[in-house]
């Protein structure tokens, strides 16, 4: 394997670090917890690496939001995929159960910075007719 190739590969190790620990502060703390700092730290690099990757925590929690989404509709085309009536598969994405540990903490943490509304906002602008962040060309 060349050095490219090696370099490519530790990039995108360190880029998901970076969203594993954001994740993990966000399920032990809530969305307003989570800062460049408490990331960095998490992963013992400096706040100038994380800028590296992400251009704030907006960026940062929106990543997180995008690959949730992703996830919940990997999950929605898994249970379609057994059948049964559509009320079955709201009840199963609803309650996922240790499918998806933390979803609940994630999801329903009160937000007071207003951090998450602001992505949510610029979220809604893409669909995946539009290639927006739902295509699939951005998948994670």
């Amino acid at each position: 394997m060349g050095s490219k190739q090696r370099r490519q590969r530790e990039r995108q190790e360190l880029r998901q670090a970076i969203l594993a620990a954001a994740r993990d502060i966000a399920a032990r703390e809530g969305w307003q917890a989570v800062t460049i700092r408490k990331v960095a730290e998490a992963i013992e690099y400096t706040p100038p690496i994380i800028y590296e990757y992400f251009a704030s925590k907006e960026a940062l929690l929106f990543e997180l939001l995008r690959e949730g989404f992703w996830q919940v509709g990997q999950i929605i085309q898994a249970i379609q995929a057994r059948g049964g009536p559509a009320e079955n598969v709201l009840a199963q994405v609803a309650i996922p159960g240790d499918a998806w540990p933390g979803w609940r903490s994630l999801w329903h943490q009160r937000d007071t910075t207003g951090s998450t509304q602001r992505v949510c906002r610029r979220a809604r602008g893409g669909t995946r007719r539009s290639g927006g962040p739902w295509s699939s060309a951005s998948r994670p």
